[in-house]
């Protein structure tokens, strides 16, 4: 895809951490450009069910993603020693994962704080929610719904940029051109609450428009969109906060005539991690450059 309802953290937690994988990474003029090789698959996440919507901590030891194994839409973790060595066998998540649904996990660098999605009740769809933990090691506390983000319809996929100033997701809210619409909230400061979603119009198209990741410096975006017919995952840049998106472009050496879309770029620009369904159903693939 990186406020808060309570005041109390307004005020305290700042930026959450959310921008800390930003603010270690490379500056965004230093760090790898081109085409992807590849892709592969990560392999602890093949399964005959939906995998999608990666997202890692900074160090990139943590993975966590969406998957309907359990029978719905759950968030599960898999774990490294260091990058490059065997990821673990999957587990659920405890204190993320309920008995209803829950999608589009956003972990952010420290690993500290996961935005996601969740059925909150059965007179609403789909909200983003926000969970915190002490360490790596401690328990998920009690989700807490960010009230000026959602609307009746289903709202998913909440990045928060570097600056704690901007926050993008989706939404299948009335007022938009398609099924899904890119959405951006602004806040003066980092203890106000977030102002009334406004529509990205550069990138929303009659289509699905989703799953917005911020790069490092806030002036790119990547995200997915089916304007093509499948989805393709897009890049688009702007010349500061504030001003408009360029031309979105397919990014290269990612897409296929399958869907691609949930794109998650490391801090160092190297590796990026996303869904597709070349391989006949959703899976968690990753490409290097």
């Amino acid at each position: 895809m990186r406020g808060w309802v309570v005041a109390a953290c307004l005020a305290a937690c700042g930026r959450v951490g959310f921008d800390d994988l930003l603010d270690a990474a490379v500056p965004l003029a230093d760090a790898p450009s081109g085409p992807f090789g590849t892709p592969v698959p990560v392999d602890m996440a093949l399964d005959p069910m939906e995998d999608d919507d990666p997202t890692l901590t900074g160090d990139m030891l943590e993975l966590y993603w969406e998957t309907t194994r359990t029978g719905m839409f759950d968030v599960f973790v898999s774990t490294r020693t260091a990058v490059g060595t065997p990821w673990s066998p999957p587990v659920l998540v405890t204190g993320i994962s309920t008995s209803t649904t829950e999608a589009s996990p956003e972990i952010s660098g420290d690993g500290l704080t996961m935005m996601f999605t969740r059925y909150l009740s059965t007179a609403v769809l789909q909200d983003i929610v926000v969970s915190t933990r002490a360490t790596r090691e401690a328990a998920w506390e009690d989700a807490v719904p960010l009230a000026e983000l959602n609307s009746p319809m289903n709202d998913y996929a909440a990045v928060i940029a570097g600056s704690g100033l901007e926050i993008f997701f989706h939404s299948e809210r009335a007022g938009g051109m398609g099924g899904r619409d890119l959405y951006t909230s602004v806040r003066p400061n980092l203890a106000s609450p977030w102002g009334p979603p406004v529509p990205i119009v550069e990138f929303n198209s009659p289509g699905e428009d989703e799953s917005p990741f911020l790069l490092p410096g806030d002036l790119q975006v990547l995200f997915g969109s089916s304007v093509s017919g499948n989805r393709d995952i897009y890049l688009s840049s702007r010349a500061g906060p504030g001003q408009p998106w360029g031309p979105p472009v397919p990014l290269a050496g990612i897409n296929t005539p399958a869907d691609e879309s949930d794109p998650w770029l490391s801090p160092d620009g190297h590796t990026l991690f996303f869904s597709t369904s070349r391989s006949g159903n959703s899976e968690i693939y990753q490409a290097s450059r």
